[in-house]
């Protein structure tokens, strides 16, 4: 006979209206609608806690999302919502990490074969190694049992639709199934939903006007009516609510910008413009007024992962205003693009092998992973980084030939080998020498830029650590780049997230789920526009930066070049 878990504690005294009321007393399978800020993560978390305090011990509530972020997130407003013997039947993943764990468990009964998982980096290297036979190479690797990062949602899918036993096994360990962000699920991810959904009840967490994926195969706008349809699933509509940002204009603005409505900057939405080629004094100078003016969390949100990373550079050191203003550096979390700044990460790891290799050896060690990076680069459709890739491997061929690289890349890191002849067992001290030494290309520098992205602050960092286990105890550090690489791989699906800092620098993608008291949204001189008017992603690009908006619980500014087009009419 199952047991069940002690009666609860009650749960916090919170005033439910009657539409939150029903949410909370429903049994079957519901979808929770509503914009940024209207509370359907918390209504969420007590139904799922009321669901939890019903369960036999052996069985738990599900919650799933995206991104580590977001799983932070949600495990953040538990501890407010949800006392611990709950709390400890809610099990809140990532979509990867369960998945993952599903497949390396059952995959074999698809084709008898064990399963090898290829990561997101991997993928990319081989595709732009192999081209356009890229997809005839697919399919004979996925008939040995290799599977794709990008393949784990459908592989899950297939395992619970032809083996309905499994899917069961599953309902019965998660009776309750909660879903994030539901509007972003893919194909894959949407069956694996349907599956448990026949004997495990599901909430589905959902706003059409967040959907920023659209760009990733299987996302479809069409996914959340169907889906209602196909669950029988009872919708409640949360979208008039706004708990982020209720005493603010910043939603007001942020519909409007949506729905391109006339609106009007504000004290809580304002515009600064600056005149200079680049956007970065304005960066930090606005970041560090927020920081006086008592937000304890900025963001400094950008369209693409450069843009990140030149406004990380931009607060990253002292600048001099005026004669009577000079802004200090500003610690900060840049959230990176993990698969080129992994990769460049491994090329800085290669380079602390050197003292314990022969120069030739150690060079082409060093060539291969650089070509790795620019291959990983150059299947993200980058064509200069396709063009660098042949530069790499004559390189290479000069090495294997006996003969030293005589220009370019290879001849400046066969240089720069002399330099290296020793480290000193410092990990963090090491590893900034090894970075320094891609220098006098600019594909060595672009190279050592990511690569200053892997942070080793402190001794106690996990990196130094495991560099620390690698060192040969005198002069060099072996299989530094093959342990780092394994580390790497593991990041990946780790359901951990860096604690936030009070000033995050990332994409406006990235900040989905994600919230702060303030935001500087950049557009850059010479990127895309944050709204491009007239374009065919028009409509995208206006829920990228609602989305972008809404982060913000206190006040959002856009820092734009002098004479861009405003987003919104009548908004000067």
């Amino acid at each position: 006979m199952a047991h069940l878990m002690p009666m609860p504690m009650p749960m916090p005294m919170l005033d439910l209206d009657e539409s939150r009321e029903r949410i909370l007393a429903s049994d079957g399978h519901i979808v929770i609608q509503g914009g940024p800020g209207c509370g359907k993560t918390t209504i969420a978390l007590l139904k799922a806690s009321n669901s939890a305090s019903l369960l036999p011990l052996e069985s738990y509530v599900l919650f799933l999302s995206f991104s580590r972020a977001a799983v932070r997130q949600v495990q953040d407003r538990m501890k407010d919502l949800v006392i611990d013997d709950v709390a400890a039947h809610l099990e809140i993943r990532t979509f990867h990490s369960i998945f993952i764990e599903i497949v390396l468990a059952h995959a074999r009964l698809i084709n008898g074969k064990e399963p090898r998982i290829v990561w997101p980096d991997e993928e990319k290297r081989e595709q732009s190694i192999w081209g356009k036979d890229w997809p005839s190479r697919i399919g004979l690797l996925r008939q040995d049992g290799t599977l794709f990062f990008s393949d784990l949602a459908a592989t899950v899918a297939t395992i619970f639709e032809r083996f309905p036993g499994i899917a069961a096994l599953y309902s019965a360990r998660y009776p309750f199934v909660f879903v994030d962000e539901f509007q972003d699920t893919d194909e894959g991810q949407w069956r694996v939903i349907l599956a448990l959904s026949k004997a495990s009840t599901v909430v589905c967490l959902a706003d059409p006007d967040q959907r920023i994926f659209d760009y990733i195969p299987g996302v479809d706008e069409s996914r959340l009516p169907l889906a209602i349809d196909a669950l029988g699933a009872e919708v409640f509509d949360l979208g008039g609510d706004n708990h982020r940002s209720p005493n603010s204009q910043i939603l007001h603005f942020a519909n409007s910008v949506l729905k391109n409505l006339p609106c009007a900057y504000s004290d809580d939405v304002k515009e600064v413009l600056y005149y200079s080629g680049t956007p970065d004094a304005s960066i930090h100078l606005q970041v560090q007024q927020l920081l006086n003016s008592g937000n304890e969390t900025v963001a400094v949100l950008t369209r693409t992962n450069s843009g990140a990373v030149s406004a990380s550079d931009a607060i990253a050191s002292l600048r001099t205003v005026s004669n009577t203003l000079t802004l200090p550096p500003i610690e900060h979390q840049l959230y990176w693009d993990p698969a080129l700044a992994a990769a460049a990460g491994l090329v800085v790891a290669s380079i602390l092998e050197w003292p314990l290799l022969e120069r030739a050896t150690g060079i082409d060690a060093t060539l291969r992973l650089v070509g790795d990076y620019f291959r990983i680069k150059a299947a993200g459709g980058n064509l200069g980084a396709a063009k660098t890739v042949p530069k790499v491997e004559r390189a290479r061929d000069a090495i294997a030939s006996g003969r030293r690289p005589r220009s370019g890349l290879g001849s400046r890191l066969w240089e720069n080998y002399s330099f290296v002849t020793a480290y000193g067992g410092v990990a963090t001290v090491d590893w900034q020498v090894a970075l320094a030494q891609l220098i006098g290309a600019a594909e060595l520098l672009e190279v050592q830029r990511q690569a200053r992205l892997v942070k080793l602050l402190k001794a106690t960092d996990a990196l130094s650590w495991i560099l620390a286990e690698v060192w040969d105890g005198e002069r060099g550090y072996r299989r530094a780049a093959e342990t780092l690489a394994e580390t790497f791989a593991d990041d990946v699906v780790s359901d951990s997230d860096p604690n936030q800092s009070a000033v995050s620098v990332m994409t406006m993608h990235k900040s989905k789920g994600k919230e702060f008291d303030a935001t500087i949204i950049v557009e850059g001189r010479y990127s895309r526009p944050l709204v491009k008017i007239g374009d065919k992603d028009e409509s995208a690009d206006r829920r990228l930066l609602r989305v972008a908006i809404t982060r913000a619980k206190r006040q959002v500014i856009f820092v734009r070049p002098a004479g861009t087009p405003s987003f919104v009419p009548d908004s000067l």
